[in-house]
């Protein structure tokens, strides 16, 4: 089973976060596809050599194919808002052949609440 973690990724307490949480899942003997450590980096081969512009896309359809790849879609919904990337991976993993209900985590109480009935 593949496991996808979308959130926010940008500094070093969200991308630890992640990582730990990653950590504990795949301890459950989960496969998980991580961005931050299974996606396009700028710095890594073979992306440090591409123009900008082949990294961009190459980066979105790694994560685009292993969205529609994978069978549990989870959104990490930390923060005042929602991450735009994470939002844009969810739209995908919904609008793929096989939809995917997203598993919604947050340990923030700024976070909007919607349940249910209301919006």
């Amino acid at each position: 089973m593949l496991l996808y973690v979308a959130g926010p990724l940008f500094s070093t307490a969200e991308r630890s976060f992640n990582q730990q949480l990653t950590d504990k899942i795949e301890a459950l003997r989960y496969r998980v596809f991580l961005p931050q450590r299974d996606g396009v980096e700028s710095n890594e081969p073979p992306y440090d050599i591409m123009p900008p512009d082949d990294r961009r896309r190459a980066r979105f359809t790694l994560d685009k194919d292993n969205v529609l790849a994978c069978d549990v879609f989870l959104f990490i919904l930390d923060g005042r808002i929602p991450d735009e990337g994470a939002c844009v991976e969810l739209g995908i993993a919904y609008w793929g052949s096989k939809p995917k209900p997203p598993i919604f985590l947050t340990r923030s109480l700024r976070t909007v609440q919607v349940t249910e009935g209301q919006g």
